[in-house]
């Protein structure tokens, strides 16, 4: 909170989170506390200190980056039985209103979670100057919603858009529903309001992205194709497909910038891909404009990653 500097957090195979001061170039902080490999970290939107880690321990944990404290673990009885893949923050103000996650795994849940009785855990982390062992994790076991209906396999990526939840499986589509409590009180029924088509995206860890706004969203398949849809549009508007004879691996990561007019997708044969929006082209406007080659020198690195 006390620097301006751009943050970066990085993790992987050692469940080992760090983070790094990008005009430094050095290790600001190391969190330390998964018991396997991380899959996912996200920044909270309003509060960019407060970082959430995903991980092949079952758990998620949130951190404050500040002092490298953990202010909760999400884990339990009533938590994940397999790999959390993905995890997404809903955009409201902790300071202000409740902190709420999502999260998808590989036991085909989807789960939402909540500080509602932690949130004073926040603002004493803020002002915490004692060791870092002695302060009062807390230890979430039990979700605000859990569902395995939602999917049949996989769930590897989720986001939030507004009050609704937008989750990916093998099904070659992205799904939006909406998490609803029933009269009786239970919270694993939803309510499923369209599917964005991803043809041969039938294989696991191909991830969507979404623009700042939430109106754009990009998914890629494991053939190389891009699908650019529209979000906010009842039916579903497919703004185009975006693919070049060059890229015929499986779209694993996509990014697309906070305007939307640019889309990155990283792909299995070691590539980056750019599409930049050109005004009155065809094939939704985007149009290749990079390509980034994998460094063949790093092939004998055998360093992790």
């Amino acid at each position: 909170q006390g620097s301006s500097a751009a943050m970066l957090a990085v993790a992987g195979l050692t469940g080992i989170i760090r983070i790094i001061n990008l005009s430094s170039e050095l290790v600001f902080k190391n969190l330390a506390g998964h018991g396997n490999s991380v899959n996912d970290v996200r920044a909270h939107p309003c509060c960019p200190h407060l970082l959430l880690s995903a991980s092949k321990d079952e758990s998620c944990r949130l951190w404050n980056v500040d002092n490298g404290l953990c202010l909760a673990i999400f884990a339990g009885a009533l938590g994940h039985r397999n790999e959390v893949l993905s995890i997404d923050f809903k955009v409201l103000d902790p300071r202000v209103d409740d902190l709420m996650f999502v999260s998808g795994a590989m036991d085909n849940m989807v789960k939402v979670w909540s500080m509602a009785g932690y949130r004073h855990l926040i603002e004493l982390s803020e002002r915490w100057r004692e060791n870092a062992d002695n302060f009062p994790t807390a230890h979430v076991q039990t979700p605000t919603f859990s569902s395995f209906k939602v999917h049949t396999n996989y769930v590897d990526c989720v986001r939030w858009l507004g009050d609704l939840i937008m989750s990916k499986s093998v099904e070659q589509n992205v799904c939006l529903w909406q998490p609803e409590v029933d009269a009786d009180g239970k919270v694993d029924t939803f309510r499923k309001v369209q599917d964005y088509g991803v043809k041969e995206a039938d294989i696991w860890f191909i991830r969507f992205a979404m623009d700042a706004e939430c109106g754009t969203m990009v998914c890629g398949n494991r053939v190389g194709d891009l699908f650019v849809w529209r979000t906010q549009a009842r039916p579903p508007v497919l703004l185009g497909v975006l693919s070049d004879k060059g890229c015929k691996k499986a779209v694993r990561q996509t990014a697309i910038s906070a305007d939307g007019k640019m889309v990155l997708a990283a792909c299995d044969e070691g590539t980056v891909w750019r599409w930049d929006f050109v005004e009155n082209l065809s094939l939704a406007g985007y149009k290749k404009v990079a390509k980034v080659e994998r460094d063949a020198s790093l092939d004998g690195d055998s360093g992790g990653g």
